[in-house]
């Protein structure tokens, strides 16, 4: 399923190359021209010589919440500083829970054990 395929490849802010190899492969078949700017955005055209009238866009972000491992407590909590959207502490939301992966970001080496909820 493709949703499943969009989260499990490696995402974290700057670092979008796997979702977008991944976007790429799935959109070629259905239009006409696939390019990427100097900043990483994908743009999939259909109908490039269409003529004039309306137009859609459909746009999405790549990267998806992250966090950076600061430190490993004696008791084996982790200290993680947020990157991306996640919320500063005192936001009116005061627990969120967190998708986890079973790999470390950026990388295809075996599994990490990963926090399952923030306070």
């Amino acid at each position: 399923m493709l949703l499943a395929r969009l989260t499990e490849v490696n995402g974290a802010p700057g670092l979008e190359g796997e979702v977008r190899d991944l976007i790429r492969a799935e959109v070629e078949p259905f239009v006409d021209e696939v390019r990427t700017d100097a900043l990483g955005n994908l743009f999939a055209i259909k109908n490039v010589n269409a003529p004039p009238g309306p137009k859609v866009m459909l746009a999405a972000h790549m990267d998806e919440v992250a966090l950076m491992i600061m430190g490993i407590e004696n008791n084996g909590f982790l200290k993680f500083r947020p990157i991306g959207g996640v919320d500063p502490p005192g936001s009116w939301w005061p627990k969120r829970l967190l998708w986890v992966k079973r790999k470390p970001p950026g990388s295809n080496r075996g599994q990490a054990h990963s926090p399952a909820a923030a306070q």
